[in-house]
């Protein structure tokens, strides 16, 4: 997803690597995907232009939101960075709806099914990163 999204919000094919990978990799391919996509949101969050996103990137980004639900059945570590990546997604969902619905639908589904309290918390810190539209 990293080589797929340039700063003007532009996809490529590439991005459908990220659900390849998150389906058929193990708990070392997850822990990397999610430390690569919090530098790539990081980034796009540190972008002067706030206009809206593209609909590519948008379709990207909640694809990219559905991965994290397969984090739910992996080690707890895990499941913290995907929670992580979510908390670094968050701010960004001010520049599409579809984002947010997304982002949120994902977080309160994982945290009603979460038992670990870092986990928790987390996933608490990434829901009041949401803006408010």
């Amino acid at each position: 997803m990293l080589r797929s999204i340039n700063p003007q919000g532009q996809t490529n094919n590439e991005a459908l690597t990220v659900r390849t990978l998150s389906e058929n990799g193990n708990r070392n391919v997850h822990n990397a995907i999610y430390e690569a996509e919090k530098s790539l949101f990081q980034k796009l969050g540190k972008e002067s232009i706030r206009q809206p996103f593209s609909e590519a990137l948008v379709a990207v980004l909640i694809e990219y939101v559905k991965t994290l639900s397969k984090s739910q059945d992996q080690v707890e570590q895990t499941r913290i960075k995907a929670a992580e990546a979510a908390a670094t997604l968050a701010p960004l969902c001010g520049r599409s709806e579809q984002l947010r619905t997304a982002l949120i639908g994902w977080i309160s589904s994982a945290r009603t099914q979460e038992r670990s309290v870092p986990v928790q918390q987390v996933l608490d810190r990434a829901r009041q990163a949401i803006p408010k539209m």
